[in-house]
């Protein structure tokens, strides 16, 4: 009696077990739900650092933006410089009242063409300080001529010479690729009608009773910015656009 109850509690307690083929089933199946898993949190985790980039990015783009259209909105633009700027030579961008500020080959003195998109920015604020900015390499500068000291700021576009005066408004985080500033209207709206005998004498190309016609416009300025981002392996593009008046009324 005995000896058949241990042999039926022997049968019982083998039919408890695993084969292999089970044990091999359940580890293929649990290998592939791991990968599927880390899979889908090495998705995860990408796709929320790719946000955090972009959103960064993108803040950082909008400081920068910012900080011009503040200086337009609170100040106007500087159409006395545009009558008269060095191009070639030793120092382009640097302002030739005078005519004979210019200097080194192929050096000229001459009025930039408004029309066509620039790549410095001349403002005056309230206090009639000029503002500047302008694109350095990959970086967008600020600097500022005070009416105490007017020539402290160096136009010359070149990203090798130390210009202590500038400061970078682009954080670290972000790199420009393109800059494209747009000032209109192409005239000084406040400035006084001068004589004139045909069209091309006049900033406003209207030549009307032997005086130039002056537009009656605000000043504003159309600022198109296009950065990426510095995260090697994540180079994420933002294209920025903004227009902004100011708000000095001087007629």
């Amino acid at each position: 009696m005995n000896s058949v109850r241990y042999k039926k509690f022997n049968k019982n307690h083998k039919q408890r077990g695993f084969t292999l083929m089970e044990m091999v089933v359940v580890l293929a199946v649990f290998s592939t739900t791991s990968l599927i898993a880390v899979d889908l949190f090495m998705t995860i985790t990408n796709v929320q650092r790719q946000v955090r980039n972009v959103q960064a990015v993108q803040s950082d783009a909008r400081f920068a933006i910012e900080s011009i259209a503040q200086a337009v909105k609170l100040g106007t633009i500087d159409y006395d410089y545009y009558q008269a700027v060095c191009s070639g030579g030793n120092n382009p961008g640097d302002p030739c009242p005078n005519g004979n500020e210019c200097v080194g080959t192929g050096a000229i003195c001459d009025k930039i063409d408004l029309s066509i998109p620039i790549n410095i920015l001349a403002t005056k604020d309230q206090d009639n300080n000029q503002i500047f900015y302008k694109l350095n390499g990959q970086d967008i500068e600020v600097c500022s001529n005070t009416y105490y000291e007017y020539n402290r700021c160096n136009l010359m576009n070149d990203q090798h010479q130390p210009e202590n005066n500038w400061q970078k408004v682009t954080p670290s985080g972000v790199k420009v690729t393109d800059l494209k500033i747009y000032v209109m209207p192409f005239s000084d709206p406040f400035a006084i009608p001068n004589e004139c005998t045909v069209n091309r004498d006049c900033d406003s190309n209207q030549c009307v009773d032997k005086r130039c016609v002056i537009q009656d416009k605000q000043p504003a300025v159309t600022i198109l910015l296009e950065t990426v981002s510095n995260d090697v392996g994540y180079e994420e593009k933002v294209n920025l656009q903004t227009t902004v008046t100011s708000m000095i009324y001087r007629r």
